[in-house]
């Protein structure tokens, strides 16, 4: 997939005055709908387009669902055309970034997570209901260095109880990272109502907004 291939949606990026630029993997309906929640000014990038199982997960690794795709391991590929689409993107706005955040929900979530921890230039990251329970993911992603950032992690308090045995490991997992993380930069992390499938779009805005709260009140760790 390349850069051309992404369906890119603006909200908020009206004007000359400098503001954060968060980017959001998710439909244009899901991110008007966040974007209508921001109290905080903010532009929000919303990408489209790519194949979830594909391009957001970051090596193979079995299905969860009977029905359902494999996974396939191509984010390395997909994170050069997502880099790609931010740099022709960000050099053709009329307004300075201010901050640069990088946010999804659930594969998009654990892809977010991915992309920081492989040296994408981030001051945030927001994965919501992500799946950071991935086979492996959460011991690799211990190991490697990191930038630090300001981080937002939330999970639903009924995903332990998925009946797949790897997608309930999602809120211990989630846990482990945020203490681990939180040793070293500022991590806020919550538990959400409901299972994985519950309000998608209001984990995202209650998170973005928590990103733009934490960028006013305090900078990241260095």
């Amino acid at each position: 997939m390349t850069c051309e291939e992404l369906r890119l949606t603006l909200f908020g990026a009206e004007g000359d005055a400098c503001r954060p630029l968060v980017w959001l993997h998710a439909s244009p309906e899901a991110g008007k709908a966040v974007h209508a929640c921001m109290d905080i000014p903010c532009a929000l990038a919303c990408v489209d387009g790519a194949q979830w199982e594909r391009d957001f997960t970051p090596w193979p690794a079995e299905r969860v669902f009977a029905r359902g795709a494999g996974f396939y391991g191509g984010a390395p590929a997909y994170l050069t055309s997502f880099a790609a689409l931010v740099e022709r993107t960000e050099r053709r706005l009329a307004f300075p970034v201010t901050e640069r955040y990088l946010t999804g929900y659930s594969l998009a979530g654990l892809f977010a997570v991915y992309a920081w921890l492989q040296g994408v230039p981030l001051d945030g990251v927001g994965s919501f209901s992500g799946s950071l329970w991935y086979d492996g993911f959460a011991d690799w992603a211990m190991q490697r260095k990191t930038q630090p950032v300001r981080l937002v992690l939330s999970v639903g308090d009924r995903e332990k109880r998925a009946r797949n045995p790897r997608m309930a490991r999602v809120e211990a997992c989630t846990r482990r990272l945020a203490e681990h993380w939180a040793e070293k930069m500022p991590v806020r992390f919550w538990l959400e109502k409901g299972g994985h499938f519950d309000d998608a779009a209001g984990r995202m805005a209650r998170g973005i907004a928590c990103l733009l709260e934490m960028h006013q009140a305090e900078p990241p760790a260095r």
